[in-house]
């Protein structure tokens, strides 16, 4: 008899569990009762549910058993991470992509092999700590993690996600910067070789 899964109640012989058809049998070589899916629901008619539960019942009584259906993995947060730094190596300059390449391998491996999706703000800013005690470089980590957040959700890999809309953890002042001599120099030979040639 072949089931149709959905959440949990009763419709004459057929259990509801989740939202596909399914077919319970007895495996030949384990003795142990598996459960082989005939299809999504909402994609499957009915007819074509019971026409899939005859063949595999043949099939199964010739002990040729339903290959074992196989949940499609989320990327890890590191893989996401990882991706977004290969994307962008021939756009960045090197020394941004060996800093990312730098804050990945100092991510909590709990952090790291968590599906990127499931990644939560709280989560997130609990390791900051843990990765660095350094304020500006908290806010660099995370600018890094909302840029590949949001590059992975525009690549669809995942969906967007409330890590892409955290606040910086650490305010930033910003800093004045003296100009040393040569840098005076080069300043006012490039505004001098790019000004505009006007007619004598």
């Amino acid at each position: 008899m072949w089931q149709w899964l959905s959440t949990s109640a009763k419709v004459g012989s057929a259990t509801i569990l989740a939202s596909d058809y399914s077919l319970p049998y007895r495996s030949k070589r384990t003795q142990r009762r598996l459960r082989a899916t005939l299809g999504n629901a909402d994609e499957v008619t009915l007819a074509a549910a019971r026409a899939r539960a005859r063949d595999l019942r043949a099939e199964v009584q010739l002990g040729i058993e339903p290959a074992p259906r196989r949940r499609p993995t989320l990327p890890t947060t590191s893989a996401v991470l990882g991706s977004f730094i290969e994307a962008h190596r021939k756009t960045k300059k090197a020394r941004t992509t060996l800093g990312y390449g730098q804050m990945l391998a100092r991510v909590p491996r709990a952090i790291a092999e968590m599906p990127a999706e499931k990644l939560k703000p709280g989560d997130l800013r609990l390791a900051l700590g843990k990765i660095s005690n350094r304020p500006v470089m908290q806010n660099n980590i995370l600018r890094f993690f909302k840029a590949s957040m949001r590059w992975a959700a525009r690549e669809e890999m995942i969906p967007p996600g409330a890590v892409e809309r955290m606040s910086l953890p650490n305010l930033q002042a910003t800093r004045d910067r003296v100009l040393a001599p040569r840098e005076i120099v080069a300043v006012w030979r490039a505004a001098d070789q790019n000004a505009p040639k006007h007619p004598t």
